[in-house]
């Protein structure tokens, strides 16, 4: 009975590893956003494929970010790495180098700054100074709230 039980059981473990090389398995891809917003077009282009988490959370200054010791880890880790850019999440550039993963960072294969390949607005004409208020010098960064720039960065994270 023994022996029985052995070629059973060889056979039944057999079978199960050749129905895992048959069923096709996917993954979700790992993407981290600097911003919540950013988080939903990344979630809304991956749908089911991608697990998506965002640094900075809503109500927050996005622009002074302190990022958590366990978000280097999360970024080393992600398949992918959504920046919002023009100057909004700066804090990201140091959180990147942190790492030490050049994929994860600007020219990387596994990095994206979703403000890239369209034109900005309100860039400033003049110079600024202290009393322009939020103005930035690339323009303004918070474009993922137009719905058609919203499309051009999910484009780009796509």
């Amino acid at each position: 009975m023994t022996y029985q039980f052995r070629c059973i059981a060889s056979l039944f473990s057999t079978f199960i590893a050749l129905c895992a090389l048959i069923t096709p398995s996917f993954a979700t891809v790992d993407v981290v956003t600097s911003i919540p917003e950013l988080a939903a077009i990344a979630k809304e282009v991956g749908g089911e494929d991608v697990a998506v988490y965002a640094i900075a959370r809503a109500g927050q200054d996005y622009h002074n970010i302190e990022p958590r010791p366990s978000d280097v880890a999360r970024l080393t880790r992600a398949g992918l790495v959504v920046r919002s850019g023009l100057g909004l999440d700066s804090w990201l550039s140091a959180l990147s180098n942190a790492t030490g993963n050049a994929q994860v960072r600007p020219g990387g294969t596994r990095y994206v700054d979703a403000s890239q390949g369209f034109a900005k607005i309100e860039v400033p004409e003049t110079g600024l100074s202290g009393a322009s208020g939020d103005v930035h010098s690339s323009g303004n960064p918070h474009y993922y709230y137009d719905p058609i720039l919203a499309i051009h960065a999910a484009r780009n994270i796509l």
